[in-house]
């Protein structure tokens, strides 16, 4: 996304900062005709849907005539479950690996995960059964529904353990076509059909606990294949087809508490039919009618890397658990498995880098597109370089100095001066200060300044705090995604350096995410 000058009050202070607020697109850079790690071959259907197990040692795949099981390093076949029905829509692991679920037609099979035996049989659901997503709990199984004749779809959400449904979701106009839990198990979002120029699709936010409907989120011109949260829930992605007439697939970005669309692109030929995020929460991968796979920078709506990877439609993009391999599905019959971050002529094992190519690659983190993308993986893959390199220029975020928090008091005080010029400058120094003055201007807030003051706080406090950061945060950020992926002993004392800095800094937040993470990998792999 194009960075955009606000105007008026505060103008100068969040040139760099933050979103447009009319959304764009970005041109999509050249297909790469790279090869997978491995495929998965055997079925002998299209194959419309496919999951990695939470400790990313297996892989599900299913199409109408059977769901198979294989093994997520070698490729091989473990497991083959034949299917008697149709319309195998719906597929996923519960959060401790052990159960999976498919839907078949109107049906809920629960299969254990080592055996393939039958543990439940959830019968004759309304409509036909699209896809399904856990609880992080585990708890509870939601399951998206099309239409029976005139009737419109729902949502269908059982107890996994006993079959028993708690709650129906209903009210939506179409077919529901995808259900997605938020990571805290709370809300809960849908993606629906539609019809170009007389019912569009949506998107729908409910509040799990109650049942309500928090907001719609449209926009999408027809059906919306594709819904996720990001994974510290601040963002909803959703993925539809085009508009009436020739067109290319949109994809969607919005902010969750406000509901407000704030990046969109079109990167597919007609259709985009999977969108989801990577478990790190800084990457899109979606697919599409084009059988092009595309990676999507969340910072700057920018595709980053793009592969033709099926012939015909890639219905289902699943990442591992460790954010550095990808599975995809499709018309083809195929089920491929890839390395996201292997760029065009570049092999697994060119590890060793010198001196300034670290540099210029730490430099590129800060960046955006392909460059910073590329440049992740590159750290990644030279361990022995990157790690003492990172060691030495990151730093734990720190609160601000006696003297610095003393300005800041002066600086707000300034915000309601009476002289433009010296609101603007105190402004600006302001965003100088960083995220560390976030508590101040809550604070400031809360105290009821004036309508002046208020207009120029409540910008600084979004450029500050908000979606959007600037280079040097989303070098640091990058950084963090670096040692994760690298996830030696000597990477995870840095994170957890880092994640003993300012509570309230995103740098901060994101070690302690990126340490459980890299926590709850090793509990799975056990």
């Amino acid at each position: 996304m194009r960075n955009n000058l606000i105007r008026g009050p505060g103008a100068v202070l969040a040139t760099t900062l933050l979103l447009a607020v009319v959304p764009t697109t970005r041109a999509a850079p050249g297909v790469d005709q790279g090869r997978p790690l491995f495929s998965l071959d055997g079925h002998s259907l299209d194959v419309s849907t496919v999951a990695f197990s939470p400790d990313g040692k297996r892989i599900a795949s299913a199409s109408n005539r059977e769901v198979k099981l294989w093994d997520a390093n070698t490729g091989k076949e473990i497991l083959n479950y034949a299917v008697r029905g149709t319309n195998v829509y719906g597929l996923a692991f519960s959060p401790d690996g052990q159960t999976l679920a498919v839907g078949i037609s109107r049906d809920v099979k629960l299969l254990e995960t080592a055996t393939g035996k039958e543990l439940l049989w959830i019968r004759n659901a309304p409509h036909f059964l699209f896809r399904m997503s856990f609880s992080p709990d585990g708890s509870r199984l939601a399951a998206a529904s099309g239409m029976m004749g005139d009737k419109p779809g729902d949502v269908h959400i059982w107890d996994p353990k006993t079959g028993k449904e708690v709650m129906t979701l209903g009210g939506h106009a179409e077919a529901v076509l995808h259900v997605a839990y938020s990571a805290d198990g709370k809300y809960l979002l849908t993606g629906t059909g539609g019809t170009s120029g007389t019912r569009p699709g949506q998107v729908r936010l409910w509040e799990v606990a109650t049942g309500r409907m928090v907001r719609t989120l449209g926009g999408h011109a027809t059906n919306v294949y594709g819904v996720a949260f990001s994974p510290d829930g601040r963002l909803i992605v959703s993925a539809g087809g085009p508009r009436a007439g020739p067109g290319k697939g949109e994809v969607k970005v919005w902010e969750m508490t406000t509901g407000r669309e704030v990046m969109q692109f079109a990167g597919h030929a007609a259709t985009a039919y999977a969108i989801v995020f990577s478990p790190n929460g800084r990457f899109l991968a979606s697919g599409g009618s084009d059988g092009k796979l595309g990676f999507w920078d969340v910072h700057s709506g920018r595709e980053v890397r793009s592969l033709a990877a099926h012939n015909g439609p890639v219905y289902s993009v699943a990442f591992s658990p460790d954010g550095k391999r990808i599975v995809t599905s499709g018309r083809d019959r195929a089920v491929k498995v890839w390395d996201v971050g292997l760029p065009a002529g570049r092999r697994p094992g060119q590890a060793a880098l010198k001196p300034k190519e670290v540099e210029a690659f730490w430099d590129d983190l800060a960046g955006d597109g392909p460059r910073a993308f590329q440049a992740v993986w590159a750290l990644r893959d030279a361990p022995v370089q990157a790690v003492p390199f990172l060691k030495k220029r990151l730093r734990p975020a720190a609160p601000l100095k006696p003297d610095q928090e003393l300005r800041l008091r002066q600086l707000i005080r300034a915000l309601d001066d009476r002289r433009f010029a010296i609101r603007e400058k105190a402004g600006q120094e302001v965003i100088a200060l960083g995220p560390a003055a976030v508590p101040a201007l809550k604070q400031a807030l809360n105290d009821k300044p004036s309508a002046e003051a208020r207009r120029r706080l409540e910008p600084l406090l979004e450029a500050l705090s908000g979606t959007v950061l600037s280079a040097e945060q989303m070098q640091g950020l990058r950084a963090v995604d670096v040692l994760e992926y690298i996830g030696t002993p000597e990477a995870r004392q840095i994170l957890e350096s880092l994640a003993t800095g300012l509570a309230t800094a995103r740098l901060t937040e994101e070690a302690k995410a990126s340490l459980e993470r890299l926590a709850e990998r090793t509990r799975q792999e056990r």
